[in-house]
């Protein structure tokens, strides 16, 4: 199945700067625009999650001179932007290092498919995840592809991150519940991504 982010969901970033906010929220979504993450390399991070459910946060770091681009480009008085292709919206490289990266992680660990016959979407762990996971401890680093490492920082919570730790996919779960990892991607799938249509 092809999967993507919703492109709406750069617009909801590109409302931080036209608002001139560091925190908004969208529907049920809050979107924060903060200083570095430590453990992000430098400029600053864009984060967005959901205001009902902490099963998920995304996490992405612009450099100091892309978001001084950006500002640049919101007009003073009427909080727009002056050049619509100078947008997250319209970044096409943005987007695509964001989605690319996300919907990994989803591949990586999830097998998602549609049955025909029972009219209904499926999902399970991906074997190979399952494989590569046996015998992980609480701080382990795992590199499960060549741009997608796994840092499993308790039983409830894994992070995902690009080798540049550029992009963060923060996954959070409460076991206690019976829940698990897939729980919260069903929650991220339901929230912003959507299937490919050609």
């Amino acid at each position: 199945m092809n999967l993507s982010i919703d492109r709406e969901v750069m617009r909801w970033f590109d409302s931080l700067f036209q608002s001139q906010n560091d925190v908004i929220s969208i529907n049920n979504f809050i979107c924060k625009l903060d200083d570095y993450d430590k453990s992000m390399i430098g400029g600053k991070v864009i984060s967005l999650g959901k205001y009902s459910t902490n099963y998920w946060k995304l996490e992405f770091n612009i450099s100091d001179s892309y978001l001084l681009r950006l500002k640049k480009n919101i007009h003073p008085l009427f909080n727009e932007y002056i050049y619509e292709e100078l947008t997250l919206y319209n970044d096409d490289n943005m987007f695509t290092t964001i989605n690319r990266f996300v919907i990994r992680v989803f591949n990586i660990v999830a097998d998602y498919e549609y049955d025909v016959r029972e009219g209904a979407y499926y999902i399970n762990y991906n074997r190979y995840f399952v494989d590569i996971c046996r015998g992980i401890s609480h701080g382990d680093v795992i590199k499960l592809d060549y741009d997608v490492l796994m840092l499993v920082n308790s039983d409830n919570n894994i992070v995902f991150f690009n080798d540049e730790n550029t992009i963060k996919l923060n996954l959070r779960f409460d076991t206690e519940m019976g829940e698990d990892i897939l729980d919260s991607l069903l929650d991220l799938r339901k929230s912003i991504i959507t299937s490919k249509i050609y």
